[in-house]
């Protein structure tokens, strides 16, 4: 009887421990990001060179490029931040597109070394001539 109850708890002690590492992973696994609104009024939780998400559509008028680096304005329709982004950005990239921005603030601009954007997920196989064109 003694070794059953050992036993037992063991096997609780070992779940316990097994659920709050997978838990702890999960969570550090989860990754958040900001809205230019929420960037702007949580800057003081992110000091500048804390890393953190930023995500939002580039304004229209405000993309320009020099010397292999990208300035322009992200927006969520009630705020605005201005971006430097370092790295090339995604083949799709432009105005009035989603994007998704790893950085950090520095002098008041969202300096970015990643971006990526959000693009439509379902894919339409262009139209084949029908055959009557064909001919």
């Amino acid at each position: 009887m003694k070794g059953r109850r050992m036993f037992l708890v063991l096997a609780v002690a070992g779940i316990a421990t097994a659920v709050f590492f997978l838990v702890q992973s999960a969570q550090s696994d989860v990754v958040y990001y900001l809205t230019p609104s929420e960037a702007t009024s949580r800057r003081a939780e992110f000091p500048d060179g804390r890393r953190f998400r930023l995500a939002g559509l580039v304004a229209p008028g405000s993309v320009s490029e020099s010397g292999g680096q990208y300035r322009f304005t992200v927006t969520d329709g009630a705020d605005g931040v201005p971006v430097l982004l370092t790295a090339t950005p995604p083949q799709l990239f432009g105005e009035d597109v989603t994007v998704l921005l790893d950085g950090y603030w520095e002098d008041g601009v969202f300096v970015s070394d990643q971006a990526l954007i959000q693009h439509e997920e379902t894919y339409e196989a262009p139209q084949e001539a029908s055959v009557e064109a064909r001919g």
